[in-house]
């Protein structure tokens, strides 16, 4: 079975699951990927195939927080630095319940105060100094001026929100008269990639599995409410499907260490789990 690291997991536009599409039970270190070969180059080294069927190859994934492929330049026994990971301070358009994605809209005064104690909680845990990596959006680069003064952040786009193509703008309400049939979703983001023109999971899971790839050092990361929770997912080793589980709170800081994630918080409470 061939090995995939997270710099080579670059197959935008791929299908990834953890099932065989033959049947059986899943591998706990495994996907299976269908990827068109004539658009995507693998690593020759991913040219030995052991299984497959109806275009699908299975191939050994290299978690972030196991170890590494031999060409990932870090060592095979090295984890995953800690990271600090903050949720964007409510926006007008959270309040409006409107899919903001690539778009955006202001912090509303409840969204600044949480970004300020974002950044109490950032100095009370003694990780304020470290490396800051953004989200390009208005509404992380606003919530790290507040969080951290006088911070410039290292600005990546990876850390970008989903985007939801026609969707973006759009209440729920108004996605479900044109599509009633993701109603029946109890999922509480999978839906948000149906959009037409919209990224797709494959896409997610790429642009976040290289982003944690380059990762040497701890840091905080200030992104949005769908990236922070495949962000973090990926850290704790758990599939899409469980990912809902994971809250996407404002105002607080999640710490992924490990393996573990533990929610920092300060005596006021948290922001309820708010749309993009």
């Amino acid at each position: 079975m061939a090995r995939l690291s997270h710099r080579e997991f670059q197959h935008h536009g791929s299908q990834v699951r953890r099932e065989s599409p033959t049947g059986g039970e899943p591998a706990s270190n495994a996907l299976w990927v269908r990827s068109d070969e004539r658009q995507h180059t693998w690593p020759d080294r991913l040219q030995q195939r052991a299984r497959r069927g109806d275009n699908w190859q299975m191939v050994e994934f290299v978690s972030p927080s196991s170890q590494h492929s031999p060409d990932s330049g870090r060592p095979a026994t090295e984890v995953m630095p800690e990271l600090y990971i903050l949720r964007h301070g409510e926006t007008h358009w959270n309040l409006a319940g409107r899919m903001q994605g690539r778009l955006d809209s202001p912090l509303t005064d409840l969204g600044r105060e949480q970004a300020e104690r974002q950044g109490e909680i950032l100095r009370a845990a003694g990780a304020d100094r470290l490396p800051l990596l953004c989200s390009p959006s208005g509404r992380a680069m606003a919530t790290a001026a507040l969080a951290l003064p006088g911070r410039v952040p290292v600005v990546d786009a990876r850390l970008g929100e989903i985007g939801m193509g026609a969707w973006q703008g759009l209440t729920r309400e108004e996605i479900l008269a044109d599509r009633p049939e993701l109603a029946d979703d109890s999922h509480p983001f999978l839906w948000k990639f149906s959009a037409p023109g919209g990224e797709t999971v494959a896409q997610m899971q790429a642009r976040i599995a290289e982003f944690l790839s380059e990762r040497r050092e701890p840091a905080i990361v200030i992104t949005h409410g769908v990236t922070s929770q495949f962000l973090r997912g990926a850290l704790l080793g758990i599939d899409v499907s469980a990912m809902s589980g994971l809250e996407d709170c404002q105002g607080v800081v999640y710490r992924v260490a490990q393996g573990r994630q533990d929610r920092l918080e300060t005596g006021l409470p948290s922001g309820p789990r708010s749309r993009i």
